[in-house]
């Protein structure tokens, strides 16, 4: 076991930064995964300022991915449903306001959000500042939620003192995991063409 935490406590931290990022971003089409996941394990990997800012341009990635995958077209089978109709016309009716309030009363999961929003052609810039503006509590209250609790339950459950080095490699299992699962979801989906 010391072997395997003292190989973890070698990766440089841009390596942590990069798999987290890349985490955020890869999230977006799976719809299945919460991001707020990733943002309490952005507090408790890295602290609460900087969790908040790797949070942060996280979300970012996130709402930018997911906007352009809608706008390609990717997740048109979500459109088809009576609540995802209903939440076209609502936006088509309340705009920027009801992206404001879906980001700060998330009521519909994240990047349902995103992919509707592209799926409809909102405005890009005006999409991404009002969400970049709406996302910010957000990102701080999860990474001091992580930083906070997080931090003391993983000690408790491992019964050591876990460095920064040692909690990001958890974070890169369960990317690993994330992508075992996208793999076989994405194998599994293929429909064969005619």
């Amino acid at each position: 076991m010391t072997h395997i935490v003292g190989f973890f406590e070698t990766i440089p931290l841009i390596i942590g930064v990069t798999v987290l990022l890349a985490a955020f971003i890869l999230q977006t089409p799976v719809l299945t995964f919460p991001i707020y996941f990733l943002t309490i394990y952005s507090g408790i990997i890295y602290g609460m300022w900087a969790g908040s800012i790797f949070n942060y341009v996280g979300m970012v990635a996130t709402i930018m991915t997911g906007y352009y995958l809608g706008s390609i077209g990717k997740g048109e089978k979500i459109m088809h449903t009576p609540a995802m109709k209903k939440f076209d016309e609502w936006l088509h009716k309340r705009g920027f306001t009801a992206i404001a309030f879906l980001r700060i009363v998330p009521i519909i999961p994240y990047n349902i959000v995103s992919l509707g929003s592209g799926l409809v052609k909102l405005d890009r810039a005006r999409y991404i500042t009002v969400n970049a503006l709406a996302i910010i509590p957000y990102a701080i209250i999860f990474a001091v939620i992580g930083d906070v609790y997080g931090s003391r339950v993983l000690e408790w459950l491992h019964g050591v003192e876990l460095g920064p080095l040692v909690r990001g490699s958890l974070i890169i299992i369960a990317v690993f995991i994330v992508l075992y699962l996208i793999i076989k979801q994405s194998s599994g989906s293929e429909e064969p063409h005619q």
